[in-house]
């Protein structure tokens, strides 16, 4: 197995969120949420966010599909507590845990799963098993969607300027392949829909599968 020499410190990064950010969240906030619309998930779904933390996308998801429930999945206290800390809503429940491991009491819990920087800080193994555990979490017919850095030139040519500048926090980011993550969700659901997001420069590759019922 692949051991990274550098982890990405998510302590740090909660507390010295990048301004770009606030702009490419939105952005993909908007592409998310049309492209779920589009298949038709469940009314007043139950959410699941696995890497969740401090989420950036409560308040737009529910704001949009008035889930019964809203499930923070993340192994990260710190970023769990600034989403606890700032949001009282008795949808949210924080769920301290490992996508790696056991996915406890949500297993078959969620009508959507949906990540959003994830699955790219493991090696290809333990992507392939991260992605296992959102299908593990989805009840049958339930919506999943993943979205990873894909390795188009713009990618690269903007990681390879903050690496150069030293201002790159995601040692252990993995750009990915579409042919990879589709060979992951392969066993477990029907891919519906796949594009690449290049209005945030870092171009994102999302995947939108239906589980197998």
């Amino acid at each position: 197995m692949v051991e990274f020499s550098e982890k990405t410190d998510w302590d740090d990064y909660y507390d010295h969120v990048p301004w770009t950010a606030h702009v490419t969240r939105r952005i993909t906030t908007s592409v998310l949420i049309d492209l779920i619309h589009r298949h038709q998930p469940a009314r007043q779904p139950v959410i699941v966010e696995p890497g969740g933390a401090n989420s950036c996308f409560y308040q737009s998801f529910t704001s949009k599909f008035s889930p019964s429930k809203y499930y923070l999945f993340d192994l990260n206290a710190k970023g769990l507590k600034k989403f606890s800390d700032q949001n009282q809503d008795g949808r949210a429940h924080c769920v301290l845990g490992d996508i790696l491991n056991d996915v406890g009491a949500l297993k078959g819990e969620a009508d959507l799963v949906f990540s959003v920087g994830l699955i790219e800080h493991f090696d290809k193994a333990d992507t392939r098993r991260a992605v296992a555990r959102h299908f593990e979490i989805a009840k049958p017919g339930a919506l999943v969607l993943v979205t990873f850095p894909t390795p188009v030139f713009v990618y690269r040519v903007i990681r390879g300027a903050l690496e150069v500048t030293k201002t790159w926090k995601f040692p252990d980011e993995r750009p990915l392949r579409f042919d990879e993550v589709r060979d992951a969700i392969a066993p477990h659901g029907e891919i519906l829909e796949e594009l690449t997001n290049r209005a945030i420069g870092l171009a994102q590759g999302i995947i939108i599968a239906r589980k197998h019922r």
